[in-house]
């Protein structure tokens, strides 16, 4: 069964959609506007660094760490394709916060009212941030997504002001001051798109090079445009289905298929699973989310415009898709079911969308449950289950490959 997160774009301007034109179009775009110089060297380390701290999530998880904000411990998901944070309105309204004046911010595939908070002040470990003044928005679909609390997205915020680093073999993330620099790794030099986003330059095959958003915040390996992978014919002799995922701006379904390369870095990595939205807010066309992140040990200095990138264990582990079809959020006591893919094993099963599925296995669905089986979805081909539905005879679930 697929979990579906996907956090917000937010950014105070409108955005324009990217016009790829097509690969020569693209071929085109990467020459003249999207031109990177060379990987450079910093300078000796002049700072020691902080203490590290432990993150919650990985793999095709969201990552989520514990913060202070106004002095009350909350978990935040940590998103460097935020261009600002977003503050639950739920703990807004616990915490009496005013919130006068409002805003639209545009997410990944759509464009959302917000409210904007008075300055608060958020203690991530041992380092303080400077005051911001977060949007607010109902973050109740992104957290039954990714089936914890998150009061808070950390945007841009947290990373302008720090180098971020982290390491998914130890699972911890830890923040330093940008005047501390690192001797001896090469970094990659990072474009500021005009709706305020970092892209790195990536390889698509076919020596076809386009800007992607670097996105901790998305738990999709790789998104793309659908003007970009029309013109570029990547769909072309693929297989595909659909997939769903939720993010501040609601329930998005997407096309689903494999990209056959996909260099990052000078890093190739085969068969990378490709989401495809209806719909595209954002100036790059292709976003590169935390699952592809997650592969490497990695510094992000975005007020530097740089990124560091050096493959973790399991880097070129193959990647496991979705062999159910069946895409859920997490309900108090169910799990509920928002998309079926068709073609997927969740079809041929007779399971529907609005069913909600209380038992697996006759196992209850329970925090314990869902801390437990994360990826019930990506085990083995031929494993069955048994799901029990509210109010409906249960069903037979069989995983299989369907795209």
């Amino acid at each position: 069964m697929a979990r579906t997160a996907q956090a917000g774009r937010p950014c105070r301007r409108s955005h324009r959609r990217a016009r790829p034109g097509g690969a020569a179009g693209a071929r085109r775009m990467s020459s003249v506007r999207w031109r990177l110089p060379p990987a450079t060297r910093p300078g000796p380390a002049s700072a020691p660094g902080r203490p590290w701290l432990p993150l919650t999530g990985g793999g095709d998880q969201l990552l989520c760490l514990p913060v202070i904000l106004a002095g009350r411990p909350i978990t935040a998901l940590l998103d460097s394709g935020a261009s600002r944070s977003v503050l639950d309105r739920r703990w807004a309204a616990s915490a009496g916060l005013d919130c006068p004046t409002g805003q639209q911010l545009a997410g990944l595939t759509a464009t959302v009212s917000a409210q904007t908070a008075r300055p608060l002040t958020i203690r991530i470990g041992d380092t303080q941030l400077p005051p911001i003044s977060p949007a607010v928005l109902d973050l109740a679909h992104l957290s039954a997504a990714a089936r914890t609390r998150i009061d808070l997205v950390l945007g841009q915020e947290a990373f302008l002001h720090n180098r971020v680093e982290i390491d998914p073999d130890r699972m911890v993330v830890r923040f330093c001051p940008r005047q501390a620099s690192i001797v001896g790794e090469d970094w990659h030099h990072l474009v500021r798109t005009r709706d305020k986003l970092f892209c790195l330059e990536v390889e698509l095959g076919r020596g076809l090079r386009m800007p992607a958003v670097v996105d901790l915040g998305s738990s999709i390996p790789l998104y793309a445009a659908r003007k970009f992978v029309d013109g570029a014919n990547l769909l072309e002799g693929r297989p595909h289905s659909t997939s769903a995922s939720v993010g501040v701006e609601g329930l998005s379904v997407s096309t689903v298929t494999r990209l056959s390369r996909l260099n990052i870095g000078g890093h190739q990595l085969t068969e990378v699973p490709l989401s495809i939205p209806q719909c595209w807010n954002l100036d790059a066309p292709i976003v590169i989310g935390a699952p592809l992140l997650w592969r490497f040990h990695s510094i992000l200095d975005l007020g530097a415009g740089r990124l560091r990138l050096h493959p973790a264990a399991g880097f070129d582990a193959p990647f496991v898709a979705d062999r159910s079809g069946l895409h859920v959020v997490a309900g108090p006591d169910c799990l509920e079911i928002i998309h079926i893919s068709p073609g997927s094993p969740a079809a041929a099963s007779g399971l529907q969308v609005g069913d909600a599925i209380v038992t697996v296995d006759d196992e209850p669905i329970t925090a314990r449950f869902l801390a437990e089986n994360r990826n019930l979805g990506r085990r083995p081909t031929g494993m069955s289950y048994r799901i029990g539905v509210r109010g409906k005879p249960p069903h037979l679930l069989t995983l299989a490959d369907y795209y």
